[in-house]
């Protein structure tokens, strides 16, 4: 059975026909940077590695608070540019690139979100892209006694860099097929935080629609503005679902502007420190928050029946995913559990 095209299911196959998953242009003379750090969080005084590939000879980088005030705290120019190349499971293994530079960071960067704007330069032209990094506290409630945990393993999951993401594979693309063969086949079951984040996951141009649309009129046709801004500017169309930019960081500027003084933790930092949370009286979450760990929800769980306050701004908690290769991975077999080695162990 095949989907009608006026139909959501149709809809969706429209979209599929339409998705390329994001990464290096096939042309090597394109002008391009792409780049990583090395972990999802860091603590002050610890050194963030960016791993970057050019096809510009030269490069450089600015470092952006993204918070009540955007806020430049570094920037380096000057760096020699390299290319290097992608693997073919880069999606599930990472790309693998050397460290192209390194800084540590300061004493008193303030908790937040990081932006670190990635910039190529040849003949007088300029690209960028965008990587991130949450900065956790030194002393997880020290500061402050609320926590903001950013959804970075559902922002895992809809960044489609290299191939794929948790609902589009590069490898699967029979459209014709009955939208259940697709929903099971056509995703990466694993996901590498070794690569970069898909255009629009970090940022988004001011003005561009988001995924939430007033009702349309009764009899209207219904459509979804944000996916198709994103496909018709050369954005990923996964991240009008999930992202810093869209969700995470609307709700971090907000509570810094009405006076809260919230410490950012990943979700990535609940594996790392089951004990990330005793220092806090109150958890939020925001925005589309749909993967955990189950160990990250047992570190929330615990942090509520021991009396803490959470807030959870957010939709769906739908899927459970496992962290492997020292957390700089993450599993997650989705309709095709009955293909996970590990089905009966978490």
């Amino acid at each position: 059975m095949t989907a009608e095209r006026g139909s959501s299911e149709g809809q969706w196959l429209t979209w599929l026909e339409r998705i390329t998953a994001e990464g290096p242009s096939a042309d090597p003379e394109a002008l391009e940077i792409w780049g990583y750090t090395d972990r999802p969080s860091y603590a002050p005084g610890e050194t963030v590695s960016l791993h970057v590939s050019t096809t510009a000879p030269s490069w450089g980088f600015e470092v952006w608070r993204d918070g009540h005030a955007f806020e430049r705290v570094h920037e380096q120019r000057g760096l020699a540019g390299a290319c290097h190349p992608i693997p073919g499971d880069v999606v599930a293994s990472g790309c693998g690139w050397p460290q192209g530079v390194s800084f540590e960071i300061p004493a008193d960067w303030a908790p937040g979100g990081y932006i670190v704007v990635l910039r190529g330069e040849r003949d007088g032209q300029q690209v960028t892209q965008d990587a991130f990094f949450v900065l956790r506290p030194a002393v997880p409630g020290h500061r402050s006694r609320l926590a903001m945990v950013a959804a970075t393993y559902t922002w895992q999951e809809y960044n489609d860099w290299g191939g794929g993401c948790g609902y589009f594979s590069d490898e699967y693309v029979d459209h014709t097929a009955d939208p259940l063969e697709v929903r099971e086949k056509s995703f990466k079951p694993r996901l590498s935080f070794h690569r970069p984040w898909s255009r629009g996951l970090i940022r988004t141009p001011v003005g561009a629609p988001r995924l939430a649309q007033p009702p349309v009129p009764v009899g209207a046709a219904v459509g979804v503005p944000a996916a198709d801004w994103a496909i018709s500017n050369g954005y990923s169309v996964w991240t009008v679902a999930a992202g810093w930019a869209r969700y995470d960081a609307l709700t971090f500027r907000w509570l810094e502007a009405n006076g809260y003084e919230p410490e950012l933790l990943s979700q990535w930092d609940l594996d790392r420190d089951p004990g990330v949370l005793d220092g806090y009286r109150a958890v939020v979450t925001t925005g589309h928050d749909e993967y955990w760990t189950a160990g990250g929800r047992a570190v929330l769980d615990q942090f509520i029946e021991g009396g803490g306050r959470y807030a959870r701004l957010g939709g769906n908690i739908v899927w459970q995913v496992r962290m492997e290769d020292g957390l700089r991975a993450q599993v997650c077999h989705k309709y095709a559990a009955h293909a996970d080695p590990e089905r009966h162990s978490d």
